[in-house]
């Protein structure tokens, strides 16, 4: 066992995991928005599926991209990922309740706000918590 190098906190491991399976999961989202782009243009589906496309590329890179950098300890990630998943559920929120047309889409808003409540807070309790911070030592 190398005493110079701490290992990663568990905490610090499951967000890893995380961040890395919804990049995954988004750009999953992009591959099935542009396998279905002729049929949801035909149908005039909103928000727009360009934008919608778009806007899942963009969660994938950037959730990608904090994968990699928390995986390679940099210290910023403590800081950005919880910020950028709390863009993400604002954004994903908000999405559903300006454009959920059925009332069970309608309904299911708080629902979904507080599963990424839940993560924004797990998020940010796992990389500012002082057993954590030796991780983070360049």
């Amino acid at each position: 066992m190398n005493l110079d190098k701490p290992a990663r906190p568990l905490a610090v491991t499951l967000t890893l995991w995380g961040v890395f399976l919804v990049g995954g999961w988004h750009a999953a989202r992009a591959l099935a928005l542009l396998a279905q782009q002729p049929a949801a243009a035909a149908l005039a589906v909103h928000p727009a599926p360009g934008s919608r496309l778009a806007l899942a590329v963009a969660w994938a890179v950037l959730f990608g991209g904090c994968g990699v950098a928390l995986w390679r300890k940099r210290p910023f990630t403590r800081r950005l990922i919880p910020i950028l998943s709390a863009l993400q559920a604002l954004v994903d929120v908000g999405l559903l309740i300006l454009f959920g047309q059925s009332p069970l889409n309608q309904a299911r808003w708080l629902w979904t706000a507080s599963l990424f409540l839940g993560w924004v807070l797990f998020c940010t309790w796992a990389l500012n918590r002082p057993a954590a911070a030796p991780y983070f030592d360049m």
